[in-house]
């Protein structure tokens, strides 16, 4: 779906939504208007950082 079409969906939902009604949106479009929440680290990937030596003030690859 390009960007044409993504934007084109949404608005339809925007407009459907105002008036009150419940919105069946495609699953893929729904992701592509950001629905679904994701994680930006998890747990993991910052306690191997850490071990790495790899945060900001630790002296690792991320320290100018």
């Amino acid at each position: 779906m390009n960007r044409e079409e993504l934007n084109q969906a949404a608005s339809d939902a925007f407009i459907q939504a105002q008036e009150g009604l419940a919105v069946p949106v495609d699953p893929d479009v729904a992701s592509e208007m950001g629905a679904f929440a994701e994680p930006a680290l998890t747990l993991d990937e910052i306690m191997e950082d850490v071990r790495d030596g790899n945060l900001a003030g630790m002296g690792g690859a991320y320290d100018e």
